[in-house]
């Protein structure tokens, strides 16, 4: 925003802070519950970044991240409580909030990896995708599978081989900048 936008521009750009809130405050609020595992008090820190988002509405620059501007608010209202809240065990130091901050997932990448995975499954073979099912979700091992599957025990193990490569081939496709880590 720049001091020529009209009004219309500024209220237009105040109504896409408020969509793209409501866009990522789940990710925000999963962001807060893993620095500060009391829901009630992120569901405060979730409203207190709200309204400063919205205060602050004209310093969000369209097309820049803006999950990672609304965690940077996150951050300073965590860094509040925990100043106004010293004494409390509930909270962390300074010190702590910041050295988390740094090492905090990030969980749009997170929602897109698995936005990916889900879709990568759906493309795998009928056969190949009930193998995958039956290992990572059911937790079966390849000697239950084969038996629930009618097959031998190696070809569980060749169609979980061929369908983890291909799975694993499918994301980096639809997420070049994917590296498994």
């Amino acid at each position: 925003m720049t001091d020529r936008d009209s009004p219309s521009d500024a209220n237009q750009h105040t109504m896409l802070v408020q969509k793209l809130f409501l866009q990522h405050s789940g990710g925000l609020r999963d962001y807060l519950l893993s620095l500060l595992p009391d829901a009630n008090t992120v569901d405060d820190l979730l409203h207190g970044v709200f309204l400063t988002a919205m205060q602050r509405a004209d310093q969000f620059q369209s097309g820049t991240n803006f999950l990672a501007w609304l965690r940077a608010i996150g951050k300073f209202k965590l860094l509040e409580l925990a100043r106004d809240n010293r004494r409390s065990p509930r909270t962390f130091s300074p010190d702590v909030i910041d050295t988390l901050t740094a090492a905090a997932p990030d969980f749009d990448e997170q929602g897109e990896r698995l936005t990916a995975m889900a879709e990568c499954t759906d493309e795998l073979a009928p056969r190949s995708r009930q193998a995958i099912q039956l290992r990572y979700v059911d937790a079966l091992r390849p000697a239950e599978i084969a038996e629930r599957m009618k097959l031998a025990v190696e070809s569980v193990h060749v169609m979980l081989t061929r369908a983890r490569v291909a799975l694993r081939e499918c994301i980096e496709k639809k997420l070049p900048h994917w590296k498994e880590g």
